[in-house]
């Protein structure tokens, strides 16, 4: 599922978007404008944020009006406010501002929401969005994606809603790939 596809179906509490870069149908940007948004400097482009609710954009200024852009803390607001676990939120901020890199980083998309984490956190943040995503009545899978250092290509697995085994086998199953390219190398 795109972001905007989640954000319209309000999985997302927010969407960023990059008037320069972002290709939405027309329909789509119609049904944006709609969407109470603020303007926001990330990565030194102006972008937009959208929000659910006026109650949610009017919470995000309070926070971020004393920040700089572009700070760890500002970085960390728009992560939250993107509706992003706040462990994942936290290891972007410190892998954005080097404070520490893991080996493997992992991507995850749950309902369109997907962001950088590392696999330390990965069974946490799955279990976050599982608890805290209102997805009605859908229960979708959760996609993750790493590559390990010397791979060629990325791999993926599918996590089923909820399937709390399937999950720790992701999880011993990355790890031991890990592992074992460390000692190759």
């Amino acid at each position: 599922m795109k972001d905007i596809e989640s954000f319209l179906r309000g999985f997302k509490p927010a969407l960023l978007t990059n008037p320069h870069y972002q290709s939405y149908h027309a329909v789509e940007s119609l049904k944006l404008a709609s969407y109470p948004s603020v303007g926001v400097r990330l990565h030194q482009m102006d972008q937009l944020l959208y929000f659910q609710t006026e109650a949610n954009k009017h919470r995000f200024l309070e926070q971020t009006h004393l920040l700089l852009p572009d700070s760890p803390a500002y970085h960390r607001e728009v992560g939250l406010a993107l509706g992003f676990p706040p462990r994942a939120v936290e290891y972007y901020v410190s892998v954005m501002h080097h404070e520490g890199v893991d080996e493997c980083k992992v991507y995850l998309e749950y309902c369109g929401i997907g962001f950088v984490t590392s696999l330390d956190y990965m069974q946490e943040d799955i279990l976050w969005l599982w608890q805290h995503v209102p997805t009605k009545a859908h229960k979708f899978n959760t996609n993750v994606c790493y590559k390990i250092r010397g791979q060629q290509k990325p791999c993926h697995l599918i996590i089923r809603y909820g399937d709390l085994p399937a999950l720790s086998s992701a999880y011993h199953t990355i790890k031991k790939m890990l592992e074992e390219s460390s000692v190759r190398i």
